[in-house]
């Protein structure tokens, strides 16, 4: 039910799928009692798993494309963007400093300004523990076949896609849906829109403008799509979110009853 409140939380706000990581560490603090620093170790494990191939698979389209096709500049912006991303979080995993050099003085004698750079401080120290937790978290092996996973999810989007629009009757072959999908997912990932709501759509629609198909039948085969990735599970995370917080009693989810399972 965490999961699906995060989902829902992750499809309502333009926090670039990132939203619903702070959401559900809300939940599992609130509603189990795991730390913040645990949890968001196991979340940002998570996006590595499942974003990591995501970037090489649409790294290696992405120069196919450049290749045969003019793309938006929007979406080499996006994909920077990812880049940067990941940049940071193998820093702050690597990043073996056992502590930041923080005032540790009394927070009464202290200045504003030197109060909020603690605080920042701190916080800087609390997000490096959380992600460098992150290697503890999986073996060698383990990540592999998590990645194995990723990787053929990803590979899978494409194909969904490719099959929308041969239903719709255009005959569009597989290496365009398969750019038009990771495309709109990349700027997708911006912070803009809900849940990437028309950003998603508009790009796709504007990659298979390049097969002479118009922006009007290019967004009926994302909307088509994204009423099953998107507005469907919408729903359905709604309503496990809406059970969850009209919940009172939670035993099922204490650490107590985890303990004796």
């Amino acid at each position: 039910m965490i999961h699906m409140a995060g989902k829902f939380v992750e499809s309502v706000t333009p926090s670039s799928k990132f939203g619903g990581e702070t959401a559900k560490a809300y939940l599992f603090k609130k509603k189990i009692g795991i730390p913040y620093q645990n949890t968001i170790s196991y979340l940002l494990a998570h996006k590595y798993i499942s974003l990591f191939p995501f970037l090489i698979l649409s790294f290696l389209f992405l120069i196919m494309a450049s290749i045969q096709f003019h793309l938006p500049s929007v979406v080499y912006i996006s994909f920077i963007v990812m880049v940067l991303f990941f940049v940071l979080l193998f820093s702050l995993i690597y990043w073996r400093r056992e502590k930041l050099d923080y005032e540790s003085q009394d927070p009464n004698q202290l200045g504003i300004l030197n109060k909020l750079l603690n605080k920042i401080k701190e916080a800087l120290e609390f997000i490096r523990k959380s992600a460098s937790g992150v290697e503890e978290i999986l073996s060698r092996s383990q990540k592999n076949k998590l990645f194995t996973i990723s990787f053929l999810i990803w590979i899978i989007y494409p194909i969904k896609i490719y099959l929308v629009a041969t239903a719709l009757g255009f005959e569009v072959g597989l290496i365009l849906p398969v750019i038009a999908t990771y495309s709109a997912y990349l700027v997708s990932m911006l912070p803009i829109s809900p849940g990437g709501l028309g950003t998603f759509e508009g790009t796709m629609a504007s990659i298979f403008m390049l097969a002479d198909i118009s922006f009007t039948q290019g967004m009926a085969i994302a909307l088509l799509a994204r009423s099953v990735t998107f507005w469907f599970p919408l729903f359905l995370s709604a309503l496990f979110t809406v059970y969850l917080v009209r919940i009172e009693d939670l035993s099922i989810f204490s650490t107590d009853y985890f303990k004796e399972v």
